[in-house]
């Protein structure tokens, strides 16, 4: 079981991101740019494989703004509640982050 934390920043409709499948391409969850205005938590149940997890920014600043302020948002993915990916900086226009999912 995944769960994706996403706390939004200043600028909530510029983040999107996907969680597919790197062997097969499925796709798990996707949030397209603009999709979410505030907080929020998902829950994905996903079979033992590799996993890729990309963020994207449309504007390209990651959770800066144009100056490189940090605006407030991050990004956490969790693993059985262990943390196994955070963000919270810039990242330009997207951030990727491969894991295996074992056997439970």
């Amino acid at each position: 079981n995944i769960t994706i934390v996403y706390h939004n920043s200043e600028y909530p409709g510029e983040h999107a991101f996907r969680l597919k499948s790197s062997e097969s391409e499925q796709v798990y969850a996707l949030i397209t740019p603009g999709e979410l205005t505030g907080p929020a938590i998902f829950s994905v149940d996903l079979p033992v494989g590799n996993y890729t997890f990309e963020l994207f920014d449309v504007v390209g600043d990651g959770f800066r703004d144009g100056n490189s302020v940090y605006t407030g948002g991050y990004v956490d993915l969790l693993v059985d509640g262990e943390v196994i990916f955070h963000v919270d900086e810039e990242f330009l226009n997207s951030i990727i982050f491969s894991f295996h999912v074992p056997l439970a």
